[in-house]
């Protein structure tokens, strides 16, 4: 990651390990070809800091307010001439015979809104960093989106209620490592069952005093006041993913001493603004995505929480952590087994290593797709009579050759406490356009959306999704592929695209999806922009 003011290598996954000299973190999720080691029992970490925050709104700089962002034409829909089935086959060549059109079904989407997010594209809006990481979440009555380091609040029509601010502003008068340190790599989550935002952020870049900084709104106002706690950490956690749980916020990172790190942090004590603790252990392997409630239906009671990664190119893992709050020598990460899964080759990557290999219109600038990697979030819902968790990753149109066009690999896992079986699996790649850094959620029919962003030497990268429904045939996207965006231009002298994206599920009617990623408006370094685009199944 670099800063465009001071130009200086970011702490990001793979720059970290450059910067430092430690192995890339693609390396170890390569040596994970074997069960990974056993995980270390959990610690407690007592909150070496904790208040409660005055109103965000009233820690903003004066500043003349953003104007609400204009909506685009409508959205382009891409016809289903031509388009392919997305099961994965293995193939050398994924594509369809021009003309051909297998899928019996077709999903209709209905578009609901689409605004500009924060970049260069808002109003008053600066920042240095690239990319940008966006990340989003939406409540009964807000979007609040964060990037590094800056955090915003919109309406659900894009109506900007409090202009884009340095997130650090929510640990003003904290004092230490959280608020001295920009919030780089930050997460936003709504808590559905408390009504509650979730704000984390790793803290101490370049610093010997590291932290994790989480804030948790005291109402469902994201501009009101928030619990604010700060827990030590042994060294700068990169690339934090939050999640929200009945019994626990769980985040996860790669702290590189020796592998990845799983937090728990005491949601019940955090929620009332008392002294909480967390519970930190290690399960011997990199880059795990924690399991986020979606839906009002919670987990079974005394359910463990859920962490999925790739073990190598054709098995993932799944961790369950077991927090007892009152006893923590009873709590327990352990392994729960490998899910066996179609080939793949990781899209502009090897086993060792990874390159840049995404083209895009106009320049030799290559975009690199970091596919060594689950991609956030790990969506969980509660079905009542089976639960199921929904993730995805980038993957080539080839097995011989991780350059080839690549798409989106998403899978369906149920009985995740039990006896874990991959549900269903497909590939979506259509065309021969690249597809990567995408995310999934389901909604509560069932029905799954997965956008991302896709870009091709004769195309600017876009940002897109589409989907299925619950009768769609199993392991296939029917629905109409939707560009939110068509970019009108290419990233140049950078090869680093957007780390993550973020689809979430509207907690109002628990059928709108939302999603935010990164585009381009004209051709650059720095000069991103990013879009908030919502639509749902016209079924739900």
């Amino acid at each position: 990651m670099l800063n465009a003011s001071s130009v200086l290598l970011r702490v990001r996954s793979a720059a970290f390990a450059l910067a430092t000299g430690l192995a890339l973190s693609v390396l170890a999720v390569a040596a994970q070809a074997a069960p990974p080691t056993t995980p270390s029992p959990p610690v407690t970490v007592q909150a070496s800091h904790y208040d409660v925050s005055a109103p965000l709104s009233s820690m903003v700089p004066s500043r003349k307010s953003a104007a609400a962002m204009p909506n685009l034409p409508p959205l382009l829909v891409h016809p289903l001439t031509g388009l392919a089935p997305d099961v994965s086959t293995g193939a050398s060549s994924p594509f369809a015979a021009a003309g051909t059109n297998p899928r019996a079904f077709v999903s209709e989407i209905t578009n609901q809104v689409s605004f500009e997010g924060m970049g260069q594209g808002l109003s008053g809006y600066s920042d240095g960093w690239a990319p940008p990481d966006a990340n989003g979440a939406v409540g009964p009555n807000h979007y609040v989106q964060i990037v590094n380091s800056t955090i915003a609040v919109f309406s659900k029509s894009g109506s900007v209620l409090l202009a884009p601010v340095q997130t650090n502003i929510l640990f003003s008068g904290f004092g230490g490592t959280c608020e001295q340190s920009a919030a780089i790599d930050p997460s936003v989550l709504y808590d559905q069952m408390a009504k509650r935002w979730l704000v984390g952020y790793p803290a101490g870049v370049g610093s010997s005093i590291a932290a994790m900084c989480v804030a948790v709104s005291t109402s469902d106002d994201p501009t009101g006041t928030y619990a604010r706690y700060a827990f030590a950490a042994d060294s700068f956690d990169d690339y934090p993913k939050f999640a929200v749980w009945p019994d626990a916020y769980y985040a996860t990172a790669n702290d590189y001493n020796p592998a990845a790190i799983v937090w728990a942090f005491d949601r019940t004590k955090m929620l009332a603004g008392m002294a909480a603790t967390a519970q930190v252990a290690k399960p011997g392997a990199w880059s795990l995505l924690p399991a986020n409630l979606d839906g009002s239906q919670v987990p079974p009671t005394n359910s463990p929480a859920f962490f999925v990664n790739v073990l190598n190119s054709n098995t993932l893992g799944l961790w369950r952590y077991h927090v007892d709050w009152s006893n923590p020598l009873n709590s327990t990460l352990t392994f729960g087994g490998e899910l066996a899964v179609s080939p793949f080759q990781p899209l502009c990557s090897g086993y060792p290593g990874f390159y840049d290999c995404i083209p895009q219109l106009g320049t030799s600038q290559l975009l690199e797709a970091l596919s060594d990697r689950l991609m956030y979030r790990l969506a969980y819902r509660n079905f009542g009579t089976y639960e199921s968790l929904v993730v995805n990753h980038s993957v080539a149109g080839s097995l011989s050759n991780s350059a080839t066009p690549g798409g989106i690999r998403w899978y369906e896992i149920r009985s995740p406490a039990t006896t874990p079986v991959i549900y269903q699996q497909g590939t979506y790649l259509p065309d021969a356009n690249y597809r990567w850094m995408g995310s999934v959620a389901m909604d509560r029919l069932g029905d799954i959306a997965v956008g991302y962003s896709e870009s091709s030497a004769s195309m600017y990268p876009a940002i897109a999704y589409t989907g299925r429904q619950v009768r769609d045939p199993l392991g296939t996207l029917a629905a109409r592929e939707v560009i939110l965006i068509n970019g009108s231009g290419s990233q140049q002298n950078l090869d680093r695209w957007g780390d993550y994206s973020v689809m979430a599920i509207d907690p109002s009617d628990d059928c709108t999806f939302w999603y935010t990623t990164e585009y381009l408006a004209n051709s650059g370094a720095f000069n991103w922009r990013t879009r908030i685009g919502a639509f749902k199944f016209r079924a739900c």
